[in-house]
């Protein structure tokens, strides 16, 4: 089977590994975000711990998925790069919770597997922006309307670009043509490890923002409708609350 695009994701996990980082995603600035953010939005839909199912595409190396377990909520993750999956399951083991984690590998893009209707809510922490052409886009908003229930939440946790493109991106290679990104510079990061910083080089991979017309226009397009939005402060990117649609 053909490698996907999004799969140079797992490429730079093992890169940051190899380099002697335990986790990639503990940057206490996200994760202060993240977590604040996933509080508001818990309040903002009403969800309630022991009854509400939450799904989680593209869960990467399990902060969130830590949270929500220690809030009490029956929780999903589902992640294609095994190297962050298992890096999930040691975060929930270390803390003792590995009993109540349920974790998935597979393709977010595709959740077919998953009974229609089945889960109250969704946090997209990163996910959506990682798919550049728009037919894998949809697929994957699309997957994830069916087993939302109606009226559902879901949080996404984004890039944001100010007058980002807005025509049609039909294949990879016409997204390299369009945003000519640079994914061949090995670029210097700041990772944390056991709570010091460190310096790691690891490749660019693709990613795809928008802005918040943008994205409004996807989310309708794909049977959601935006009804919070933010810019955030700690990195260029967004967060907004969407609703499934009801017919």
């Amino acid at each position: 089977m053909e490698k996907k695009y999004y799969q140079a994701y797992e490429d730079r996990y093992k890169d940051v590994y190899r380099q002697g980082v335990k986790y990639w995603s503990d940057l206490p600035w996200e994760i202060h975000e993240d977590l604040d953010g996933l509080d508001s939005f818990l309040d903002f839909a009403g969800a309630r711990p022991g009854i509400h199912r939450v799904l989680e595409p593209g869960c990467g190396e399990g902060h969130l998925a830590l949270a929500l377990i220690q809030r009490g909520f029956d929780y999903l993750g589902i992640e294609l790069a095994p190297s962050a999956l298992e890096k999930a399951q040691l975060r929930l083991k270390e803390a003792g919770l590995m009993d109540h984690a349920r974790f998935i590998l597979h393709d977010a893009t595709d959740l077919s597997f998953l009974p229609a209707a089945s889960f109250d809510l969704a946090v997209d922490n990163k996910f959506l922006h990682m798919l550049v052409v728009d037919r894998d886009r949809q697929k994957y908003l699309s997957s994830l309307r069916r087993v939302l229930k109606p009226g559902a939440y879901v949080m996404f946790n984004e890039l944001y670009l100010d007058g980002a493109y807005t025509g049609p991106v039909e294949s990879f290679q016409q997204y390299l043509n369009i945003f000519k990104p640079d994914l061949t510079t090995i670029e210097e990061r700041t990772a944390y490890n056991g709570g010091k910083e460190v310096k790691i080089r690891i490749p660019r991979v693709p990613a795809r923002p928008k802005d918040h017309a943008g994205y409004a226009r996807e989310m309708e397009e794909n049977g959601f409708r935006i009804v919070h939005f933010q810019i955030l402060k700690s990195y260029t990117g967004c967060r907004f609350f969407a609703s499934v649609v009801r017919h």
